[in-house]
């Protein structure tokens, strides 16, 4: 669904289930907006955040999820 609304409005978008999926592409590119899932079916929206913020500071990161407890927020904003 987001990659249609992304894509009906001219941006490229890059879906990954998986972590290695979403960081691969992120190392190789530079993009504008990365946009992150709570989970992966092998770790966590934080974790990739983390791993992305490693080698690059630029790009702004959304992390989206469902669960908005304070202990996910403090550790997702520490993230970014």
């Amino acid at each position: 669904m987001a990659k249609l609304f992304f894509e009906a409005k001219c941006c490229e978008a890059v879906i990954a289930k998986e972590m290695a999926e979403g960081f691969a592409p992120a190392m190789g590119w530079r993009f504008d907006l990365n946009i992150l899932g709570a989970t992966f079916t092998n770790g966590s929206g934080v974790e990739l955040a983390r791993r992305i913020r490693a080698f690059d500071t630029m790009p702004p990161l959304v992390l989206y999820s469902a669960e908005a407890f304070p202990a996910e927020v403090r550790e997702a904003t520490g993230a970014v």
